[in-house]
């Protein structure tokens, strides 16, 4: 077996299905035609294409093409790549979960690799250039994107000329469009495609050959590469494998025998619904890619996040578990009032409601964590997308026992959790929300609900706050120390949230240090911090890595921002889901609501040219 670097993050991210592939021609070189006759490669095609019209041997394939009538598309190209038989190196693709396939063939091997396979872990669904848009929720599910067409749709055309293709492009054709952005930043494994291709060249030229820290890297296989090939893999991030592609999945094979197929990887042991008799896999695993289910933690490290809760960032179960927070009189409320509503059968809709940085959240998290403790089935809606209303009711209404689900930001979902809550059954619903978002709320749920708000900070509970960080050798004010009970009481009208970052920051009004700490950010990282805190005061899920990183010039290190010590940081969300971690938002909520304020009175401009750039990424 060849020796392959970052094997084991390779594996890892095979095991996982975090991996699209993008193919060409080489991977169907040992397949053959409906006849047993061996397929043409890419050159034995374009040769044969020339030969039909006498033209030179040397012709370009898209030269060639021009000048095929209907009827030799039919019999050289339909006929030739319509039921194929696939080769060996099919024989390991299926055993394997990937995010996407995009194909430049137009044969129907991977199709037909999957409809012979006994053991396949995904479904495959055939999408053609021309189809409209579909993005694909399930990952039960892989869609076979053919970007140059498919030979069992000749109806809607081939794509072998390559001004028809840039037209495709420029037209924003959304299967190309979509492959590009993917590409350029997400870990891909390609093979059977050589450099001297022209869309090829145009896709790989969207990469830079940042690689970030412990992220899968993205591959070229190729079995006879030359120094031009190296060189080129090291320009756009690509790692160079010399073996084929079915030499790279037997290798893969060997190391992970057993791959898990998608139950096992979306469904952790000991989960609620595991054992009910009307919920099929597929139900399940459709749920758990919605909500994550709140259990206690035998087994993390948390030492090495342990200050991420006390600078802003949202709390974790392992913050809870570890008393990050302090003890509140409304997380009090919360739990007892719920623990109210689980003694009778039927429903309740309880809200918390509260300002920005009241404690919302983590107030709710508490609670509901000490619930779980006490057997309850608790759920929390962690898709950024929203959630499958009819499989939701389905599978929470096959519980025996009450259920309570928690469902932050409320009002991005409120549509959905209004059809949800009229038809559970037995079930706590919690939402949290700001309080200027009540309104719409209220237009939208016709059912009645309990409020309960955050934004009491009492002085017990602040005082609480002030040792915690000055315990933590976050708070080293000098006069605070020395006469706590003055800086306890002199802002006892702040919020949870408001206090901290006056902890932080040594009790300096925290608006009069926003020039300076925004003014530390280079001019790209200025750009940076600026994109994440509009999308995050417009979508509080944040940005994904991908479209940050499509603002930004193809030679800028995104990652490298990440390991600078600015105090106006970035993190990535706290999702479970690892597609999901890729959203970003503002470490410290506080100061990017100061930042934003700070460049609305000062320096709109740009804010309105960061957000055309935006709305043009997205």
């Amino acid at each position: 077996m060849k020796n392959i670097d970052n094997i084991e993050l390779i594996i890892e991210g095979i095991r996982q299905g975090r991996y699209s592939l993008f193919l060409g021609a080489g991977v169907s070189r040992d397949s053959y035609d409906s006849k047993g006759n061996q397929l043409p490669d890419g050159d034995n095609f374009r040769r044969q294409l020339c030969s039909i019209n006498n033209l030179p041997e040397s012709t370009p394939l898209t030269q060639a093409t021009q000048l095929l009538s209907d009827e030799d598309k039919d019999n050289y190209i339909t006929k030739v790549f319509s039921n194929t038989i696939p080769g060996k190196t099919y024989d390991n693709f299926c055993d394997f979960i990937w995010k996407n396939i995009y194909t430049l063939n137009v044969d129907d091997c991977i199709e037909n690799s999957y409809k012979k396979c006994q053991s396949c872990k995904q479904k495959s669904i055939s999408k053609n250039y021309k189809d409209v848009y579909e993005q694909n929720e399930n990952l039960g599910h892989v869609q076979i994107v053919h970007l140059h067409g498919f030979s069992r749709e000749p109806e809607k055309g081939y794509v072998f000329d390559l001004n028809e293709y840039i037209n495709n492009i420029r037209e924003q054709n959304s299967w190309y469009k979509v492959f590009a952005n993917s590409f350029a930043s997400s870990p891909y494994i390609v093979s059977g495609i050589s450099f001297n291709e022209p869309d090829f060249i145009f896709y790989v030229n969207q990469r830079n050959n940042i690689i970030r820290d412990g992220f899968c890297p993205s591959i070229l296989i190729e079995p006879n590469p030359n120094k031009l090939t190296q060189k080129l893999c090291e320009k756009h991030g690509l790692q160079l494998i010399e073996m084929t592609f079915g030499e790279f999945l037997a290798t893969i094979k060997q190391s992970l025998p057993e791959p898990p197929d998608v139950f096992a990887l979306s469904v952790e042991k000991n989960q609620s619904l595991l054992g009910i008799k009307n919920l099929t896999k597929d139900n399940i695993v459709a749920f758990y890619k919605d909500f994550t289910e709140i259990k206690k933690i035998d087994d993390f490290n948390y030492a090495a996040d342990s200050l991420k809760f006390a600078l802003g960032a949202e709390p974790t179960i392992a913050d809870i578990e570890n008393h990050a927070d302090i003890h509140r009189e409304v997380t009090t409320s919360i739990y007892k009032r719920i623990k109210r509503e689980l003694q009778h059968y039927g429903k309740s809709f309880v809200l918390i409601i509260g300002k920005f940085y009241s404690g919302k959240s983590t107030s709710v998290l508490s609670a509901i964590y000490r619930l779980s403790l006490e057997k309850n089935p608790v759920f929390r809606l962690k898709s950024v997308n929203g959630f499958n209303v009819s499989n939701t009711i389905e599978c929470l209404n096959s519980l025996d026992k009450k259920v309570i689900v928690f469902i932050d930001n409320l009002s991005d979902y409120i549509e959905q959790v209004e059809v949800l809550f009229k038809k559970l059954k037995n079930v706590i619903l919690i939402g949290a929300e700001r309080n200027y978002r009540k309104t719409h709320i209220e237009n939208v749920l016709s059912s009645e609900y309990i409020e309960l708000n955050s934004d009491k900070l009492n002085l017990s509970e602040i005082k609480d706050l002030f040792n915690k960080y000055r315990l933590k050798g976050i708070n080293t004010q000098k006069d605070a120390i020395s006469n706590p009970d003055k800086f306890i009481k002199k802002y006892s009208r702040q919020t949870i949230g408001e206090y901290a970052c006056l902890l932080v920051n040594n009790f300096k009004p925290i608006e009069d240090s926003i020039p300076q700490l925004y003014n530390e950010l280079t001019d790209c990282d200025k750009e940076i911090y600026v994109a994440v805190v509009l999308a995050y005061h417009s979508y509080r899920v944040g940005i994904h890595y991908e479209v940050l990183e499509s603002m930004l010039p193809r030679d800028y290190n995104l990652w490298s921002y990440f390991k600078k010590n600015y105090p106006l940081k970035l993190i990535f969300n706290n999702f479970n889901d690892e597609e999901e971690k890729n959203y970003i938002i503002p470490e410290n909520k506080v100061l990017a609501d100061c930042t934003f304020q700070y460049l609305l009175n000062n320096d709109i401009a740009t804010l309105q040219r960061v957000y055309k750039e935006l709305l043009n990424s997205l």
